[in-house]
């Protein structure tokens, strides 16, 4: 009898202590976060759009590549190392 009153206490606390580890989010500081994570990435949007090449981007041409066309990748000679001849990535 000790034993199934020992393992009821083990399970309750088990279950409580569950629903205790995820609070409730107001609707305050989640407005906030989601204010944080909008400018976040409209930061991110900005720094692309300066290292963007703009007439490659207005041609639609990303890397020398049309992304309209079709590329047959299994050939080697439609391989070909964008980053070559970079000192850095941006």
């Amino acid at each position: 009898m000790k034993k199934i009153v020992i393992s009821v206490a083990i399970l309750f606390v088990m279950g409580v202590s569950v629903f205790a580890q995820y609070p409730k989010i107001t609707q305050e500081v989640e407005a906030q976060s989601n204010e944080l994570l909008r400018k976040a990435q409209e930061s991110s949007d900005v720094a692309f759009a300066k290292v963007l090449p703009k007439d490659s981007y207005k041609k639609g041409i990303i890397n020398g590549i049309d992304p309209a066309k079709k590329v047959d990748w299994t050939n080697p000679n439609n391989n070909k190392d964008t980053l070559l001849g970079k000192k850095n990535l941006l």
